[in-house]
């Protein structure tokens, strides 16, 4: 799949080479088109690709509504295709793509597993992971996944495209002996890409309290899977997303009420309430009175720390 997008682009944007017979490896970055790409949905036969990502996403829709998103310092091996209606990537992209032949490649992965004290791959194993994820399986979050990277932005250009060969060939060891990721999954380290990429979502919605917002739009604008927004926001603030929301919601309508002269409905709908009912029960709800209650209140105890408007 990427491997034939790629190779429609073959020139200074993309630097193919041979590694060993039958894995193929393009170092590219694109050159920023004013609109996202769209990547030829295709795989040959026992070809399997491994995407090393630098910068960039990739985004691909499946069936059922399914989305997977793979972003900078994050791998996606891809298997198969058949569940996939669209893959686009951001014009930014950039990375390195392991190519396999799983056929012609078969002896070289051989001598690799022998020179490593004959490895064994047990490839069932790989092949259940992957049916599990459809074909299309994103790496990301393990303590692996980040040394991996770590290591690769010290390397030359053509040390990194070797290495990550090596890396693709101890990936499906770690998938074929279920070692990628510990036992108990909430204990996963969260990397600083995640961490940085939920609070810039977090940034977002606190300059947008009064527009309407969706996991779904928020999703696609920054380019991440409804699954991985909501477990890793869940872990990294400790509530819900739509919970976290309007508590900011409403810690912002306290502030306007105590140090503004707007009125109630004017701070509904600068957080985000087309109906003042709406907003009052809301409001009654987190607070234990009313906004007018709220407002009063703070007014006989000084509350406010700056004048009113």
């Amino acid at each position: 799949m990427l491997t034939e997008f790629l190779k429609s682009i073959r020139g200074e944007k993309a630097l193919w080479e041979t590694i060993i017979t039958g894995v193929d490896v393009c170092n590219f970055r694109l050159q920023g088109n004013t609109k996202d790409p769209f990547i030829p949905i295709s795989l040959q036969p026992l070809h399997f690709e491994v995407f090393f990502c630098f910068a960039g996403h990739v985004v691909l829709k499946q069936q059922w509504n399914r989305v997977v998103v793979v972003r900078k310092q994050e791998i996606l091996l891809l298997s198969e295709v058949s569940s996939l209606y669209s893959v686009a990537c951001t014009a930014d992209l950039a990375g390195i793509l392991v190519s396999v032949d799983a056929t012609t490649a078969k002896e070289s992965l051989y001598s690799l597993c022998r020179m490593m004290g004959d490895l064994k791959l047990n490839t069932f194993e790989v092949k259940k992971y992957m049916d599990k994820q459809d074909g299309c399986a994103v790496i990301h979050g393990s303590s692996w996944v980040f040394s991996t990277f770590s290591e690769i932005v010290k390397m030359e250009d053509f040390q990194k495209s070797r290495y990550c060969v090596w890396k693709s060939v101890e990936l499906l060891f770690l998938l074929s002996t279920g070692t990628l990721y510990p036992k108990d999954k909430d204990n996963l380290k969260i990397s600083k890409v995640i961490r940085e990429e939920i609070n810039e979502i977090c940034n977002y919605m606190e300059m947008h309290l009064d527009e309407k917002i969706t996991i779904d739009y928020l999703c696609h604008k920054f380019y991440i899977s409804p699954t991985t927004f909501k477990k890793y926001f869940r872990s990294i603030r400790g509530q819900p997303v739509y919970t976290w929301l309007s508590h900011k919601r409403m810690e912002k309508a306290a502030e306007l009420l105590r140090c503004s002269s707007m009125t109630v409905l004017d701070v509904a709908q600068a957080i985000g309430y087309a109906s003042l009912s709406q907003f009052n029960v809301a409001f009654k709800r987190h607070f234990n009175c009313t906004p007018r209650q709220y407002r009063n209140r703070s007014d006989s105890i000084g509350f406010c720390l700056f004048p009113k408007e």
